[in-house]
């Protein structure tokens, strides 16, 4: 997964592939709040 995401930063030309991550971990927590105020 790790490969493919580089390739895929490298592909869009994304300069700060830590971004990527980061936005990974911001999605993931909000996630998580969305289902705990849907149920």
């Amino acid at each position: 997964a790790g490969e493919a995401e580089e390739e895929v930063a490298a592909a869009v030309g994304d300069p700060v592939p830590d971004r990527g991550r980061h936005h990974r971990e911001e999605p993931g927590e909000g996630d998580r709040d969305r289902d705990a105020e849907v149920v």
